[in-house]
């Protein structure tokens, strides 16, 4: 929030010296409203991040938990043997 601050007061106190117009108290106006501009958003920029994150653990969570129910004891009942290709059922 400063950068835009003393580089705009820097240019006032340059074009004041140059043109002998009084530009300084207006530059620095308009960098502390430039300042105030990048400051939100820079917070909604994070807001939006975490919600993101939330909601991306949220989908993972519900994913896991359908590939758990999926997954209730079929992983023991349904074994495909590498061997021959048959299920251990047909033994």
């Amino acid at each position: 929030m400063l950068v835009p601050i003393f580089m705009l007061m820097a240019l006032g106190i340059y074009l004041e010296k140059k043109f002998s117009i009084p530009l300084t108290l207006p530059c620095i106006i308009l960098g502390v409203m430039a300042g105030c501009r990048n400051t939100y958003h820079l917070a909604k920029k994070a807001i939006g991040k975490s919600e993101g994150e939330k909601s991306v653990k949220e989908e993972q969570e519900m994913v896991n938990d359908v590939l758990r129910e999926w997954n209730d004891g079929r992983q023991f009942t349904e074994h495909k043997d590498t061997d021959n290709g048959r299920n251990e059922k047909d033994r």
